[in-house]
């Protein structure tokens, strides 16, 4: 009897359209260049609307039930078993701003790699995928003196909407991130597979 098919989460088929994507990007790299065209998933924290590339999340999640890490920063929300992996959360927010997020039914947490382990980042909500064209990069610094600031790395404007990309990369190699993170990462199993983790 032939198996019943699966059905993609929203989050795997984005993943399956990027890839599909980049296959038809090897045939054209020039058109792709030239083309200039920017997509990736769209969140938003505080007041501010953002966006990062598809490949930097490894899934986006519900928040979950967490244990504290004794000690921890505040920010550090703890971690949590997510299908056998453990997973710490942390919130964006508070380590920002020292002023805790409200968890709400919108609010989400994006999960990506950090040397090691994976981290959940607690935002307000994630609104889905996002596509702009080269016109629509902005030369102003929408976000200068926000809390946003340090981790953005451009931004772009799109019916009256800024967008600030931001670069995960910035946050997990901030000095006092690493802290918290390399303590989490002493109390977690060094054997946590996430290479096969997607979104539930």
């Amino acid at each position: 009897m032939p198996a019943e098919p699966q059905t993609q989460t929203p989050f795997q088929m984005l993943r399956d359209y990027e890839r599909r994507s980049l296959v038809h990007a090897v045939a054209r790299p020039q058109q792709m260049m030239a083309d200039g065209v920017w997509s990736g998933i769209a969140f938003r924290l505080m007041d501010a609307n953002l966006i990062c590339q598809i490949h930097e999340i490894v899934e986006i999640l519900h928040m979950q039930d967490v244990t504290r890490v004794p000690g921890a920063k505040h920010w550090m929300m703890g971690i949590a078993n997510v299908r056998g992996n453990l997973i710490a959360f942390i919130d964006l927010r508070a380590f920002l701003t020292d002023k805790p997020s409200l968890v709400n039914r919108a609010s989400r947490a994006i999960v990506v790699r950090q040397p090691g382990s994976v981290v959940g980042l607690l935002v307000d909500e994630v609104v889905g995928q996002r596509r702009f064209e080269p016109d629509d990069e902005s030369e102003e610094n929408h976000y200068v003196d926000h809390a946003m600031e340090r981790l953005i790395i451009k931004e772009y404007q799109k019916n009256d909407e800024y967008w600030g990309v931001i670069d995960f990369q910035r946050l997990i190699n901030d000095p006092n991130f690493l802290q918290a993170a390399i303590r989490t990462s002493s109390m977690m199993p060094a054997a946590v597979d996430v290479s096969e983790t997607e979104q539930s």
